[in-house]
């Protein structure tokens, strides 16, 4: 645990899931994407550290094993891409 906390504390941004990577980052005051499709985006606070990117399809949450819509993965890459050049040139430090 402390290697990958240290991991994360090493990076100017991370792009992650509702992961435990996400909760690092947000304690660390590192710069975040998050990559959310199954759960309510108001109950995340990201502290202004980043934003949250969604599919603009409809999840279902299904919350099954595999997913025969994969929804995550109709969110566009230059939409990412994007999201990070923004954030990683902004002057903001938190």
């Amino acid at each position: 645990m402390e290697d990958f906390i240290g991991l994360i504390d090493q990076c100017d941004l991370v792009v992650t899931g509702v992961t435990l990577a996400m909760h690092l980052a947000i304690g660390l005051g590192k710069k975040i994407v998050l990559f959310n499709n199954v759960f309510n985006p108001r109950k995340f606070e990201l502290y202004s550290l980043g934003v949250i990117i969604e599919p603009k399809v409809l999840c279902i949450g299904c919350f099954k094993p595999s997913c025969t819509e994969s929804c995550i993965e109709k969110n566009d890459p230059k939409r990412v891409f994007l999201a990070c050049d923004i954030l990683l040139k902004s002057k903001t430090t938190y």
